[in-house]
């Protein structure tokens, strides 16, 4: 199940989906995705980002989707970016049940990106924007402290890998490496650094290397998918795989009559 970020799609060449959703099948993962609420194809509801505790039940949808067909057998791996990092720790600390994630560049502090976002938006400074993500979080219901997606990452026991960009500067390398330090079964991989020169992010103004290490090292994060999944799917698939059965002896031929 895959989870787009804020202001985004299912389809987004932010994140060059659909060349990452061909990786994965070509892993031998399917893709399950959709526009969540207020983006893309979806309805509008009230038109906001909820960076995370708004959107979870969209992915909740798509998993109980899954569980009306054969599918719900087959283990199930979620991957989340940027928002959608936040937004899939919001849904497993909700009861979705998966058996490992993955988060790219994911919305740990909220307050911490709106005031990076304000920034790149507007190219005004950072410090200029802390009392809007004060306010924007205690009166307009965006998630803080205990209720953000950091702290409740802290508690969660799915296996979880952070493919984390070292210079992201919208959702920052230090709180990716905090959740990993404070949380056993997260694991951390900084993508390989993507200089400022790069064509992969020549387009991208002050957004930088936000998500783009797929965009801009694919074979590497390819990798890095396939060693995680073969570390913690690959085995459960052999687990729940049936035995073959033996081929039936043949019955005897009657013996002739006399």
């Amino acid at each position: 199940m895959f989870v787009h970020g804020a202001g985004s799609n299912r389809t987004s060449e932010f994140t060059r989906s659909l060349a990452l959703y061909r990786a994965l099948v070509d892993l031998g993962v399917s893709v399950i995705t959709v526009d969540l609420r207020n983006h893309g194809n979806s309805e509008r509801t009230d038109g906001t980002l909820g960076m995370g505790p708004e959107e979870w039940p969209d992915v909740l949808a798509m998993s109980r989707w899954l569980d009306q067909g054969e599918q719900r057998a087959l283990p199930r791996l979620i991957m989340g970016a940027s928002m959608g990092g936040a937004t899939t720790i919001h849904a497993i600390a909700n009861g979705l049940s998966v058996n490992a994630a993955i988060l790219l560049d994911p919305a740990l502090d909220t307050p911490d990106t709106l005031i990076q976002g304000a920034w790149i938006n507007s190219g005004w400074p950072p410090v200029l924007f802390k009392i809007y993500a004060w306010a924007t979080t205690r009166f307009y219901g965006l998630p803080w402290g205990e209720s953000d997606a950091f702290a409740i990452g802290t508690t969660l026991t799915t296996p979880t890998l952070i493919i984390q960009d070292p210079d992201d500067p919208i959702t920052r390398l230090p709180f990716a490496r905090a959740l990993a330090a404070e949380n056993s079964y997260v694991s951390l991989i900084e993508a390989p650094k993507i200089p400022q020169s790069a064509d992969c992010i020549k387009h991208a103004g002050r957004w930088g290397t936000h998500v783009r290490a797929f965009s801009c090292h694919p074979e590497w994060t390819t990798a890095q998918l396939d060693r995680f999944i073969g570390e913690q799917i690959v085995p459960q698939v052999q687990v729940q795989a049936p035995k073959p059965q033996p081929e039936p002896e043949p019955a005897p031929s009657p013996a002739p009559q006399k």
